[in-house]
């Protein structure tokens, strides 16, 4: 029986080495933020399901709930800076939102049900201040407010906010870069106009 006690000794170590991991601040930390996110996303879906009969798409839009618009239009002006002109504004947000809703609408339905859940924490009161930091609700944050969330998640050790941070960037930008009312800020002209006897070749 002698060969038994290597592998309690090697079992022995083991646990004191699953010990020392469990005890030491990185491991905690990383299991705190677990729970933490865990229960977030938890609150999130079920006041999706609470609110369900209240979050219908909104009018003209595929995706895209009155909720969602309110966020939308509250980030868009940070994240797209002076590229967003400050004439005629609104009409502008509107026509961002209305493409972010198109393309969203042609995403695969797991990119959109990611999406949709990204939303709902930004949504959803608790799940706003504790990932946002903002108290207010989006009609009424301010711009420094907004800045300063956009810049922790942009710069988070957690992978979830970069993540989150990104989509919300590339809808933007890609929704506002698509409307020839951008294109003279970036210096294009628009797509060449070619000729009828040269498209027919091509």
């Amino acid at each position: 029986m002698a060969h038994v006690r290597p592998v309690r000794a090697r079992g022995a170590a083991l646990k004191s080495m699953k010990d020392s991991q469990l005890k030491s601040p990185q491991r905690r930390r990383f299991l705190k933020l677990g729970i933490i996110g865990g229960g977030l996303l938890f609150l999130a879906g079920f006041w999706h399901y609470l609110t369900q009969q209240e979050k219908n798409v909104a009018s003209g839009f595929s995706f895209l709930t009155a909720e969602d618009g309110r966020v939308l239009t509250t980030l868009t002006p940070t994240l797209l800076g002076k590229a967003l002109p400050s004439k005629d504004r609104p009409a502008a947000i509107a026509e961002i939102l209305d493409e972010i809703d198109r393309l969203i609408a042609a995403m695969p339905a797991l990119m959109q049900a990611d999406l949709r859940q990204l939303f709902d924490l930004l949504g959803f009161p608790l799940t706003r201040v504790a990932l946002t930091g903002i108290w207010s609700s989006w009609e009424t944050a301010s711009g420094k407010e907004v800045e300063a969330f956009l810049d922790r998640w942009s710069t988070s050790s957690l992978t979830l906010l970069q993540l989150g941070y990104a989509a919300l960037h590339d809808l933007v930008m890609a929704s506002w870069y698509d409307n020839p009312r951008a294109w003279p800020w970036v210096g294009y002209d628009g797509p060449p106009d070619i000729p009828d006897s040269v498209r027919k070749i091509i």
